[in-house]
């Protein structure tokens, strides 16, 4: 039974939500992260177990793992800054998607068999917003160093303009295939063939932090996919054309890799060549 001398509260309306949250101070929930750095959760699992003398220690290096993965970011945003005024400086964010399968069934006996795998390398030009994907399949080459190398090599032979003088590349730190020697011979190489080019820059971000303006392309390309479930994927070609419809406003370019667009770049006693790939 309620009480009689607690007044009633004049709950507001959905109508003042809505206007304080998206006018007065544009806040929004976050959608918890389904991938989580290695690092942030054994420091926590550190912060819950250990003593006061070692919890001063842990939280220390947790908030310089923090500060550092904050400062990369920062990095990267005013990268993107600068080559909005500067016409002769382009920023590129790039990553591999998750291998996509092909045929797209759904029953749960296709789960267990074995499928073809495509490949979607993508390339965004931050600087003009647009995005590049260099797909293939893994009948015609692998997903290592030497394949993401090749899609940048082919990507800046093509749209790299006569004014461009510097050129920053922004990637996860994965060893496989972006942080080798195939990416800084490609780098060379690059600006060997291009005479107006200057400078390449390919930083990383931190481990575990890792988020680009190409995984939010990764994530409406699947989005995509749920979308229309009437476009059955029995192909990898499919799989392009899927990514062409994707997004209306900023339609994606697609490049269709073949096996003479992977490149052998090898360190000889002539300098750096370029070979087709075994």
């Amino acid at each position: 039974m309620l009480d009689k001398n607690i007044p009633e509260i004049d709950i507001p309306k959905l109508w003042l939500y809505t206007e304080i949250f998206n006018n007065a101070f544009n806040y929004s929930f976050k959608v918890p992260d389904n991938d989580t750095c290695d690092h942030c959760d054994r420091y926590l699992v550190q912060l819950k177990q250990s003593t006061p003398e070692e919890r001063m220690v842990v939280q220390r290096e947790y908030d310089q793992h923090l500060t550092e993965s904050s400062d990369r970011y920062a990095l990267k945003r005013q990268d993107k800054s600068n080559s909005k005024v500067n016409k002769k400086h382009k920023v590129l964010t790039v990553n591999l998607e998750k291998c996509l399968p092909t045929p797209g069934l759904t029953n749960a006996q296709s789960f267990y068999s074995l499928k073809l795998w495509t490949f979607n390398y993508t390339i965004k030009d931050v600087s003009k917003i647009h995005t590049t994907c260099c797909i293939w399949d893994e009948s015609v080459a692998g997903k290592w160093g030497n394949e993401m190398a090749s899609c940048l090599l082919k990507l800046a032979l093509v749209n790299v303009g006569k004014d461009v003088e510097e050129i920053t590349i922004w990637s996860d730190n994965c060893p496989s295939q972006n942080r080798n020697i195939n990416s800084v011979l490609a780098c060379f190489t690059i600006l060997r063939q291009i005479p107006t080019l200057k400078v390449i820059n390919h930083k990383y971000l931190l481990r575990g932090h890792t988020h680009l303006e190409v995984d939010s392309d990764h994530s409406l390309i699947e989005r995509s996919r749920k979308r229309m479930t009437k476009f059955q994927i029995m192909t990898p070609w499919y799989w392009q054309q899927l990514v062409r419809i994707s997004s209306i406003s900023n339609p994606f370019e697609v490049i269709n890799m073949e096996t003479t667009d992977f490149k052998k770049i090898l360190v000889t006693d002539r300098g750096i060549q370029c070979t087709l790939s075994a």
